[in-house]
């Protein structure tokens, strides 16, 4: 009788245990996986879904938006506009000019002025005198000046670079006179300094001497 108890009792534990087996082994073949271990999986084919808190404290989850392309999120390079019938040489001559006429600039050279004759700025210029003789220009000099004019004649020489030819300047104690000469000094003080250089022209060596080096200001008619 004993052993007849014996294996029912063994009978029934063997078959409550394959039971219970069975059914935690079919749960998890079918149950759904969560949503961490499903993005964790894909890799970064499948984006984390968005979890956020509902209205009543609890928390549901969103599907993620599709993640932008990389090539949407590179900059974009710059487009220049340039017309189409834009002249190279003439807009580099341009903006030289532009960067030469500002170079050692007062703040005061657009303000124009206005006399009987005509409209001028006014700056502050070093004003030296020469004159035509071999001790001022050279045995060599063939007596006229950069632009062929007669060289014993009054005038004015300066860096054509910013004074162009034919600009008329006056000169307290000199007078009015047009730029119509050039000189190594000249552009050498503008184009490394920024100082403008005006050296007047006498007709007499002891005029030059006697003049000097003074520091002026002179008026710039713009013509």
């Amino acid at each position: 009788m004993r052993w007849r108890i014996r294996i029912f009792f063994l009978s029934a534990t063997a078959a409550f245990c394959f039971m219970l087996l069975t059914a935690s082994t079919d749960y998890g073949a079918n149950r759904s996986p969560s949503p961490l271990a499903s993005a964790v999986g894909a890799g970064s084919a499948r984006p984390l879904a968005a979890i956020a808190p509902a209205g009543n404290g609890e928390s549901t989850v969103s599907p993620a938006q599709p993640a932008a392309p990389l090539a949407a999120l590179r900059p974009k390079p710059a487009i220049l506009f340039v017309p189409e019938n834009a002249d190279p040489v003439r807009s580099r001559r341009e903006a030289e000019q532009a960067d030469q006429a500002s170079r050692g600039a007062p703040a005061s050279r657009k303000r124009l002025k206005w006399d009987k004759t005509g409209w001028y700025r006014e700056e502050v210029a070093m004003v030296t005198a020469y004159c035509p003789c071999a001790r001022c220009c050279g045995s060599l000099s063939p007596g006229i000046t950069s632009i062929g004019k007669n060289a014993w004649l009054p005038g004015v020489a300066a860096d054509p670079l910013y004074l162009n030819y034919g600009t008329r300047i006056f000169v307290p104690g000199y007078g009015l006179a047009e730029i119509d000469d050039t000189g190594g000094a000249m552009r050498r003080h503008w184009r490394r300094d920024g100082l403008l250089h005006v050296d007047l022209r006498m007709t007499y060596h002891h005029e030059a001497k006697q003049w000097g080096k003074q520091y002026l200001r002179v008026k710039i008619y713009d013509d």
